[in-house]
């Protein structure tokens, strides 16, 4: 199996439902050897789970609760990260968290909040962080 890690795919994503094999001979062939399943929601979170279940020796998952969806985190959105952990050995990080002041229909004040709380939960359960960031685009 060759070293290469893939770190960041949106699989999950229902548009690719009926073209993208996520451990297709196509990512073999290009030297991607692992693969890490971003799930874009908390509603994709058991449907990334059960991606990597699927391919066990090539495929792990993440648990992101993106800027897009600051405005849901509240301590029952950190309970429910936790125990989404917990129960999911293939989930191996908290991510892709972070900043994105360019798309995020939420306020930067929100995100900031969110993504605090979220850097000291991976901080106190000693998991690692994906993290993401996006600035506006130069006009």
């Amino acid at each position: 199996m060759s070293g290469l890690v893939d770190t960041h795919t949106h699989l999950c994503d229902t548009q690719f439902d009926a073209t993208v094999k996520p451990c297709s001979g196509a990512r073999a062939d290009a030297g991607v050897g692992r693969i890490v399943e971003i799930a874009d929601n908390p509603e994709e979170w058991s449907r990334a789970v059960s991606l990597a279940r699927a391919h066990p020796d090539r495929m792990r998952c993440s648990a992101r609760p993106a800027s897009h969806y600051a405005d849901r985190f509240d301590a029952g959105f950190v309970a429910r990260l936790k125990a989404a952990l917990a129960a999911a050995p293939e989930a191996i990080a908290i991510g892709e968290i972070g900043l994105d002041y360019a798309k995020a229909p939420v306020s930067p004040e929100v995100q900031r909040l969110a993504f605090a709380a979220l850097l000291e939960a991976g901080r106190d359960w000693g998991v690692p962080l994906v993290i993401h960031c996006a600035t506006p685009t130069p006009t």
